[in-house]
């Protein structure tokens, strides 16, 4: 090999050494970039979960949360947080919920059956947490995001999650979207086509009340309605504690109770029994029905809200409400309805506006000035063409074994003091005013408003209804079936939510 050769022999190796090394070092650089790229993106998503994880609760178990909230309804331990609302969804006796409202920082936990999903096409039940609660020890749980929605953790196609499971969602700080910017997933709120109800409720010697009020409970905490006030158009601390303590049991107690200011003396053999087993002092708040009412009104006025009223006893309460100045004007403003229980078809006597000289006076003023619609579910709302009737109580009867139930202890009381028996239910009069009101929804209750003219004689009650009338401001509910065991259903569904 001559020294040429070896020369270039060497300058060539040296070539593709130096070659070898820019290629190495090329890669290298690559690998490193591409590694600081991955690593800053993935910090800057893990500041984003971090952010986002500070804006929400830590998560508990159903059953931690369930124990360290309050008994007979009182306000467990929450984040302190100036708007916060959590929708909940868990199955059996391990569903409850938690509801703040921004307006006056009204708090409650509700226990329920299960949550109820308004919307299916809107809601997203992914990714969700539990609220935490403060005093509860801390316990990671299997978010489910490997199941899919209506499918529990076996399989079965029920609508429902693991026992084990509860979902919901969290929001904080954060406005309601516009109906039209509502989206799947979107954060839209339980509250988004909520109706605002006062119940207003004799509550005496029948148990169709009690019927009613399990009814509105549960539909609030399934978030159809939101109760605002339960009022009654009976005399006496009794009543009021009583249903009180019915409130307690279905994790209401937070609600407060109006009384009348009318006298109108009743019993029940079933108001001593709720007080002693039900009733808590630490929560109960009481006032007279027509202060509550204007307040309530006067609070949704300021949220540019309405109320729907629905009495299911003696309207005297809305009587005194529209003779109080203030109370009219803001029941024009601020009333969207009243929806009474009563009404002899298509003329008679009825037992809630003949029961005094003032019940009658009080349904004769309510329809001759009432500045809102007033909504009639009359004794033919609940019958058939054949006789039947519909009634209501006989599911949770059954299913009750235990007798713990508000519903079924009212049922037994009736029983002993009347020496009858509820095996089949009781006339479901008060439950079907309440949940055609309470659903806002004629075909989801297969019903339908007929404008009527009504004349009530206010020295008796006595009753008539003229079809066809025009120019008026009263309605009667009319069914769009005669298939009573359909609406049957419907309200012992609602009813049995309550059973623990």
């Amino acid at each position: 090999m001559t020294v040429v050769e070896y020369e270039n022999r060497t300058a060539r190796r040296k070539r593709e050494e130096y070659l070898v090394k820019m290629a190495v070092t090329i890669s290298l650089t690559i690998f490193t970039s591409v590694i600081a790229v991955a690593g800053a993106v993935f910090m800057l998503l893990r500041c984003e979960m971090k952010k986002n994880r500070a804006n929400k609760p830590e998560t508990v178990t159903v059953r931690q949360a369930k124990e360290s909230s309050g008994k007979h309804g009182m306000t467990p331990a929450l984040p302190d947080t100036d708007r916060f609302m959590a929708r909940l969804f868990a199955p059996g006796d391990e569903g409850f919920s938690v509801f703040q409202e921004d307006g006056d920082g009204y708090l409650n936990d509700a226990a329920s059956s299960g949550f109820e999903i308004l919307d299916r096409e809107r809601l997203d039940w992914k990714d969700v947490m539990v609220p935490y609660f403060e005093d509860a020890d801390e316990e990671a749980w299997d978010s489910g995001s490997d199941l899919e929605d209506g499918e529990d953790a076996d399989g079965e196609d029920d609508g429902l999650f693991s026992d084990d499971l509860v979902f919901g969602e969290v929001f904080r700080n954060e406005e309601e979207p516009a109906e039209d910017d509502a989206y799947e997933g979107a954060p839209v709120s339980v509250w988004s086509s909520a109706k605002n109800v006062i119940l207003d409720l004799d509550y005496n010697s029948d148990v169709d009340d009690v019927c009613a009020l399990r009814l509105a409970a549960q539909m609030h905490s399934a978030g159809n309605i939101r109760l605002l006030a339960v009022g009654l158009s009976t005399s006496g601390d009794a009543p009021a504690k009583a249903a009180h303590g019915q409130l307690c049991y279905d994790g209401l107690g937070d609600i407060p109770i109006g009384t009348s200011s009318v006298t109108v003396e009743t019993g029940s053999p079933y108001w001593d029994e709720f007080i002693s087993a039900f009733f808590y002092e630490g929560n109960y708040v009481q006032a007279d029905a027509v202060q509550l009412y204007k307040q309530k009104l006067r609070e949704c006025a300021a949220r540019n809200e309405t109320i729907r009223f629905v009495t299911t006893g003696f309207v005297t309460n809305l009587a005194a409400l529209l003779k109080d100045p203030e109370g009219y004007d803001l029941v024009r403003d601020h009333a969207d309805s009243f929806y009474i229980t009563g009404g002899g078809w298509k003329q008679g006597s009825d037992f809630n506006f003949v029961f005094t000289p003032a019940t009658a006076e009080a349904i004769r003023y309510v329809v001759d000035y009432s500045p809102v619609p007033v909504v009639f579910s009359t004794n033919m709302s609940i019958k058939g063409e054949r006789g039947d009737v519909m009634m209501c109580g006989a599911s949770m009867m059954r299913k009750d074994t235990d007798g713990d139930d508000p519903v079924t202890r009212a049922f037994r009381a009736y029983e002993r003091e009347n020496n009858t028996s509820l095996s089949g239910g009781r006339f479901a009069w008060d439950p079907m005013c309440t949940w055609v009101a309470c659903m806002n929804d004629d075909a989801a209750t297969k019903t339908h408003l007929v404008p009527m003219k009504v004349y009530v004689d206010g020295s008796n009650g006595y009753n008539q209804f003229y079809p066809e009338a025009e120019d008026t401001n009263c309605k009667v509910i009319f069914r769009d079936s005669e298939d009573l065991g359909w609406y049957q259903g419907q309200l012992e569904t609602w009813v049995d939510r309550g059973l623990r």
